[in-house]
């Protein structure tokens, strides 16, 4: 995929702008906008770029954003098997550092928009765990001056669509997330 589709669909699925049914974008919206009544976020997952590869892969849970972000970087599962010399997990110390080895000898990362390859120090780190190139930052700049926030939501955005492609499967985690919400709202952790 061109760097220019990538940003093209990247920035149609955080501004809206995309062909999709109603149903489909109004449980996104309703998803995207839940909150806990601390005003936290429901849930941990998100669709990222892998800064090994350059593909985009979603991640839930605690453990697997633990996992797979490794010292400002984000590796999927293939290519965090590959440089860690593993076939499959578990994944130790060794192992771990064996990829954060690999990855301090790469000079190139890949912004998480458009995903074209883009020199650390050429890039703008925003956040913990996200570079963008100077062409996008600039672009989301001009939607938002809030990019951090803009970034959190096209990462739950792709996660969205790689995890629950149909309407009923985005109205499940819907329902699961709401559960969720009630969950942290009505007693587990608000003691």
């Amino acid at each position: 995929m061109s760097t220019e589709r990538a940003r093209a669909e990247a920035v149609a699925l955080m501004t809206g702008t995309g062909v999709e049914p109603q149903e489909r974008a109004r449980l996104r919206r309703r998803i995207l906008e839940r909150r806990t009544r601390r005003g936290g976020r429901v849930g941990i997952a998100g669709g990222k770029v892998c800064q090994a590869c350059g593909a985009v892969e979603a991640f839930a849970g605690l453990a697997g954003a633990r996992l797979k972000h490794r010292h400002g970087d984000y590796i999927c599962s293939l290519c965090l098997r590959e440089l860690s010399g593993t076939s499959a997990g578990p994944y130790g110390s060794a192992e771990l550092g064996r990829v954060e080895e690999e990855m301090s000898r790469r000079p190139l990362r890949f912004c998480e928009v458009c995903r074209g390859e883009v020199a650390p120090g050429a890039a703008t780190r925003v956040g913990l765990f996200t570079l963008v190139c100077g062409e996008c930052h600039s672009e989301l700049e001009n939607i938002d001056s809030d990019v951090e926030g803009l970034l959190h939501s096209l990462s739950r955005l792709r996660y969205l669509e790689l995890r629950h492609p149909t309407v009923a499967s985005l109205d499940e985690y819907d329902r699961f997330n709401d559960w969720q919400c009630a969950e942290l709202d009505g007693g587990w952790g608000s003691g």
